[in-house]
């Protein structure tokens, strides 16, 4: 298992390859999740944080600490990918039942799948890699009762706080989490901050 930058989610189709619609690719947010995860982990309780990461972490520490706090990752991980694999096998073995494209058009799809493929399975693991850091992430927040985050103002840190607000509005409706982008003289930062629902 590597982590490599691929590229955006690709449309393919029996007419080419097309990556100007798709999402980003999870790798470019996988080291700012990872430095969470590092700075979280050796927090012993403090419910407000601030992270500013003074060096980036290369790829064997992000995976030392993705296999400290989800061990079990390796089979998560192959259980996965192989249903993914499996998914993209059997995309292919449907094209023949496309009654809309002539059989040049299907032999094209076919080609396009087959080159995509190593690709998506690329963009299909980086994103675990990512899931994986950020779930592991949540489970401190909510474990240490943490209530507010700064961390820097980059797209990468921003992206990585709303997986966190995401993450933790899926617990239910007792966790309220909110992302801000916030700019105090002249000083841009990103701003998580969590609390118990009043209904709950």
């Amino acid at each position: 298992m590597r982590l490599k930058y691929v590229g955006s989610k690709p449309f393919i189709s029996s007419t080419g390859v097309d990556f100007s619609i798709g999402k980003e690719d999870k790798y470019i947010y996988i080291e700012p999740a990872a430095q969470m995860l590092s700075f979280l982990g050796k927090l012993e309780k403090d419910t407000k944080t601030t992270i500013n990461p003074e060096k980036k972490l290369d790829e064997s520490e992000v995976f030392e600490l993705l296999y400290k706090y989800q061990p079990d990752f390796d089979q998560f991980f192959r259980e996965h990918i192989s249903k993914y694999k499996a998914k993209l096998d059997l995309e292919i073995s449907e094209v023949d039942n496309h009654d809309m494209l002539d059989e040049l058009e299907k032999e094209v799809l076919i080609n396009n799948l087959e080159y995509m493929k190593e690709y998506r399975i690329q963009r299909a693991t980086n994103k675990l890699v990512y899931e994986e850091l950020i779930n592991a992430c949540v489970d401190i927040i909510r474990e240490k009762n943490i209530a507010e985050i700064i961390m820097p103002f980059s797209l990468p840190f921003v992206h990585v706080a709303e997986s966190f607000e995401s993450s933790l509005a899926l617990i239910g409706h007792a966790v309220v989490a909110n992302v801000e982008v916030i700019l105090e003289k002249q000083n841009r930062y990103t701003k998580l901050t969590i609390s118990e629902s009043v209904d709950s």
